[in-house]
């Protein structure tokens, strides 16, 4: 208001053809009203022409544009021009930056460029028009008025602004007048509305006494009948009494009767028993007897083939020996020499290969002692006891499917070829193999050293891993099966089997939510198998 009443007094001096020339805080006077008003024309100028200005006062000649430095604007203090009302508007502008900050603009013009900057609550439309108040360059013509790089040109432009800025401002005031009232007008509705529902709430508590009341009367009424009753009912009980205690005496003398003779059934049936399983007993030994007596024949008819093969593997191998035992020397020699393992097992191999295919009939002999060995091999298969089946758990996941027992993947089953080739040391298959013998006798330790020397020498092979995680999970041990499970899954992440064994050890581990995750995974890669859906 206060920088209202100051634009409204300059621009009437304005108006009579005079710039103030020192607009300042000491020359804003507030009267009885809390009106502001200029004060102090002293240094007015009065007309616009000539380098000096006549005192308004005195009459007298003054210096060139006087006034005081911290409110003057760039050519009221360099110029010898007379002043535009702008100068005032500009020292104006220095008025309100001091009233908003407290601070002087001379000395803050050249570390800000606006007064939010040193007041961030200043309305936009008070920032916006105290920082065009203080450019630089003065406005003179009518064409300066829309040019934001130039002030005001007079007060009046900056009242206009000041209307603007109020008629909007009166405008959301009519607005929020409206709403408070559309609000007011609402909260007595629903006053109406809860008084009537309160009204109705009060008829209804009273029809709800009356038909208390009646129904108390009814209840007393219905209690009085039932006492009656009550006491015929007692009678009738006492009769019924005595007439069950007679009862109870005779079922005792009959229920003991009948455990007498149920005692004696039972010792019948078990004696029946006992003379059934002695009976089973006995059959189960003559079959395992003939089973014995039928491998021990397959046995002696394989021992005979490979007799026979032996003797003639023996003539062939003589004449050989001498030769496989020098080159034997000579691989033994040459491995010593070997800085680098790896590399030099693979081409002593490839070596090794090469020179044996010299040797025809060594390789004739040792084709038949496999094929005899191999023949072994399968006899004592069949003569060993047969597996006994996984006991099943008391959980009800492994008693429906075998879905929820992990599974291995078999060794591939490689046929004895009919040259044989020598080699020092196992294979990673041969580790393989030997660890699968192991899980099939239950002895899951070794199974995992073998398994493990197998994925030593071959650690890309994805079945190897399974094989050494479904080890550890029928061990218990189900965090070292999941990181085993895990190396499977990244070498081969579309076989479903992985992601079921994984999240079988999972959901012993009772981790049911990546049990879950896991369980989908293996349903998404084969929709097919419902052991993965249960």
């Amino acid at each position: 208001q206060i920088l209202r009443d100051a634009a409204a007094g300059l621009n009437a001096l304005h108006e009579a053809d005079a710039v103030h020339r020192d607009v300042k805080p000491s020359n804003l006077l507030l009267d009885g009203n809390g009106r502001a008003v200029i004060a102090d024309m002293g240094l007015a100028q009065v007309g616009g022409g000539g380098n000096t200005s006549r005192d308004s006062r005195a009459g007298s000649l003054a210096p060139p544009h006087p006034g005081t430095p911290n409110y003057m604007s760039p050519e009221h203090s360099n110029g010898n021009e007379p002043l535009s009302p702008s100068a005032d508007v500009y020292s104006l502008g220095c008025v309100a930056f001091e009233m908003l900050t407290g601070k002087l603009w001379k000395t803050e013009r050249r570390r800000v460029r606006e007064v939010r900057e040193s007041r961030p609550d200043t309305p936009d439309w008070l920032n916006s028009l105290v920082t065009r108040m203080l450019k630089q360059a003065p406005g003179i013509e009518y064409d300066d008025a829309n040019d934001p790089n130039k002030r005001y040109i007079d007060c009046q432009a900056m009242l206009m602004v000041m209307d603007e800025v109020d008629s909007v401002a009166q405008a959301e005031a009519a607005q929020a007048e409206r709403i408070r009232k559309e609000q007011e007008a609402a909260e007595a509705k629903r006053k109406a509305e809860a008084k009537q529902a309160e009204r109705i709430r009060k008829e209804q508590e009273a029809a709800e006494a009356k038909r208390k009341a009646e129904a108390k009367q009814a209840e007393r009424i219905r209690k009085e009948q039932e006492a009656v009753e009550a006491k015929r009912k007692a009678e009738a009980k006492q009769a019924e009494r005595i007439r069950k205690e007679q009862e109870a005496v005779e079922a005792k003398r009959k229920a003991e009767v009948e455990q007498a003779e149920r005692i004696r059934k039972e010792q019948e049936a078990a004696e029946a028993k006992r003379k059934a399983e002695v009976e089973q007993a006995e059959r189960i030994r003559k079959e395992r007897e003939a089973t014995k007596a039928k491998r021990k024949a397959e046995a002696e008819q394989a021992e005979r083939i490979i007799a026979d093969a032996h003797y003639k593997a023996e003539n062939i191998i003589a004449e050989a020996k001498r030769e496989a035992e020098a080159e034997q020397a000579e691989r033994i020699r040459k491995e010593r020499e070997v800085a680098e393992a790896k590399r030099k097992a693979e081409t002593e191999q490839v070596e090794r290969i090469r020179s044996v295919k010299r040797y025809s009939r060594v390789r004739q002999a040792i084709g038949i002692m496999a094929i005899g060995i191999g023949s072994i091999w399968g006899i004592s298969r069949l003569m060993l006891p047969p597996t006994p089946p996984l006991t099943p758990t008391s959980s009800p996941r492994l008693t429906i499917t075998a879905a929820a027992t992990n599974t291995r993947v078999p060794a591939t089953p490689t046929a004895v070829p009919a040259t044989f080739t020598p080699a020092p040391t196992k294979s990673a298959a041969d580790w393989y193999k030997s660890g699968d013998d192991f899980f099939d006798k239950r002895d899951y330790d070794r199974a995992i050293a073998d398994y493990s020397k197998a994925i030593e020498l071959n650690p890309n092979n994805p079945d190897y891993w399974n094989n050494r995680g479904v080890s550890y999970h029928e061990k218990k041990d189900y965090d070292r099966a999941i990181t085993d499970y895990n190396k499977a899954i990244e070498l081969k992440p579309n076989n479903p089997l992985y992601w079921l064994n994984r999240g079988n050890s999972y959901w012993w581990n009772k981790d049911y939510d990546r049990a879950i995750a896991d369980y989908s995974k293996a349903i998404e890669l084969n929709p097919n198998n419902p052991g993965y859906w249960w």
